[in-house]
């Protein structure tokens, strides 16, 4: 799985990390802005998917300053499930502290190193 962009895992095509960045937001952005935390696509590519997953209901639009501001639906029956996806680099190092505290000999240091802590695992 890669743990860069887990949603791939599920979701391969352009829509999962369009969906994973806007989970993350906290206020509207544009679609240039969007394209830019997704880092691996065209600002047109991902203005199609918003434009998609708008008339789907999973993203909502608004007007700032002669820009349309995209942000997810947070009412939506599937954002639960998006959220998940959007998170699941940070269950995985959850379930790692959760399991190294278990252990019967107490854990002075534990570290991720490499790739998992870029957040570019593959």
């Amino acid at each position: 799985m890669d743990l860069g962009h887990p949603v791939r895992a599920v979701v391969p095509s352009l829509d999962g990390p369009v969906l994973t960045a806007l989970a993350k937001l906290t206020v509207p952005m544009s679609g240039r802005e969007v394209a830019r935390l997704v880092g691996t696509a065209s600002p047109a590519g991902v203005q199609r998917v918003l434009t998609r997953l708008v008339g789907e209901g999973v993203v909502t639009v608004e007007r700032r300053r002669n820009a349309a501001c995209y942000s997810v639906n947070r009412n939506h029956l599937a954002l639960p499930t998006v959220e998940v996806l959007a998170h699941l680099r940070r269950e995985l190092l959850h379930r790692i502290e959760e399991l190294i505290r278990s252990w019967a000999v107490p854990v002075e240091t534990a570290a991720v190193f490499g790739s998992l802590a870029r957040g570019r695992a593959r």
